[in-house]
């Protein structure tokens, strides 16, 4: 899902590299969620709902 775009890395729970490696892959190449410039992370989300 990293690979392609279609998720986040919760660095605050998950630290490895190929993960890292992943994801900097695809918002590199503008995949999925990275090729939004509106994109907002699951964890702000959640906090503007409260």
């Amino acid at each position: 899902m990293l690979k392609a775009g279609m998720a986040w890395q919760f660095i605050e729970y998950d630290q490895l590299e190929k993960y890292r490696a992943a994801e900097s892959q695809a918002r590199k190449s503008k995949k999925g969620l990275w090729s939004d410039s509106y994109r907002i992370a699951p964890w702000e989300f959640r906090k503007k709902k409260k």
